[in-house]
């Protein structure tokens, strides 16, 4: 029998989230070279929350149109980098250096935070979004405590890897506790986000045939997203416990976090694949109301030949447009 390398052990795991990883960041940037082509009209502010998906919330408004896509690339581009940059320093640069795949490089927690940050981003975005939706405050509330001890958690985690730099059997320990927290309530907040959400567009159905078929789309991406970010959050847990020599929770943390940025370029992108095919009149109970194709326009509204309903009666314009 084939005893395993130290590489093996510790090293398996996080090179194959990062070659992951790095196909997920090619989507993000397909989806946000996406949006700004289809959506120029979009209000700045939203494109502003496109541009530092992986920034603090202070920042969210205050970025001009020239530096947008300069912004996502830089931040996107700098996880992705940081993550290469520690695979290539234990794999390549220190190969078979034993003592050196034991201890943290500070590249490894430099791409975690940025990570964390974009989850922390996404999901405030998204409790932002809720409470425009419902103007139910306790809701919103709920869901951006959980996003701010969440963030805390997780910069704490990162923290502790710098200061316990020195071997990961000590990180390990001295942040074991943390960790489990973070874990269970990363479960808590992609499940109940993903739920609400759900479950408010479910309730906000308005019998507007084109409508209904794009909240049914935003129902499946918004819920099977938010249980696949779940059930990374659920077997990140498994594994942390079930092998304690390696680093293979690493590895799905790293995917995982690649996920936040698509599935909120999901929410915004998926307005033009609706738009685009659909060339049957708009029809409320089965009624037809007019003859003329229907369409979004820049302003929110539903454009429907001699009739027009408003953004004020489309769940969707305070989803996305707001």
């Amino acid at each position: 029998m084939t005893i395993a390398t130290p590489a093996e052990v510790l090293m398996r795991g996080p090179q194959l989230g990062t070659m992951l990883s790095m196909i997920l960041y090619g989507i993000t940037c397909i989806q946000t070279f996406m949006y700004f082509q289809n959506y120029p009209d979009d209000r700045r502010r939203v494109k502003a929350t496109v541009s530092i998906s992986a920034v603090s919330i202070t920042g969210l408004y205050r970025l001009t149109d020239a530096c947008q896509v300069i912004v996502v690339w830089i931040l996107e581009t700098a996880h992705a980098g940081a993550a290469i940059s520690f695979m290539d320093y234990y794999l390549i640069v220190n190969f078979s250096n034993t003592e050196v795949l034991l201890s943290v490089y500070w590249a490894m927690p430099v791409a975690f935070m940025i990570g964390f940050l974009l989850a922390f981003v996404v999901n405030t975005f998204y409790a932002w979004r809720i409470w425009l939706f419902s103007k139910n405050v306790y809701h919103a509330a709920v869901l951006m405590m959980l996003a701010f001890v969440r963030l805390g958690l997780s910069l704490t985690v990162c923290v502790y890897s710098v200061i316990y730099s020195q071997s990961w059997s000590n990180f390990r320990h001295h942040s074991g506790k943390t960790i489990i927290a973070l874990f269970v309530l990363a479960v808590v907040d992609d499940t109940l986000t993903a739920t609400v959400l759900a479950y408010y567009l479910h309730t906000r159905r308005s019998g507007l045939k084109r409508t209904d078929r794009l909240i049914n789309r935003l129902l499946l991406y918004s819920v099977g997203i938010g249980a696949l970010s779940a059930a990374g959050d659920v077997v990140e847990t498994i594994a942390y416990f079930a092998l304690p020599n390696s680093l293979d929770f690493l590895g799905i943390v790293l995917v995982q976090m690649k996920l936040y940025a698509n599935s909120f370029l999901i929410c915004l992108n998926i307005r033009n694949f609706q738009a685009g095919p659909l060339n049957d009149p708009l029809s409320y109970n089965s009624t037809i109301v007019t003859s003329s194709v229907p369409k979004f326009t820049p302003d929110g509204s539903i454009e429907c030949g001699a009739k027009d309903v408003s953004s004020g009666n489309n769940p969707l314009s305070t989803l996305i447009e707001q």
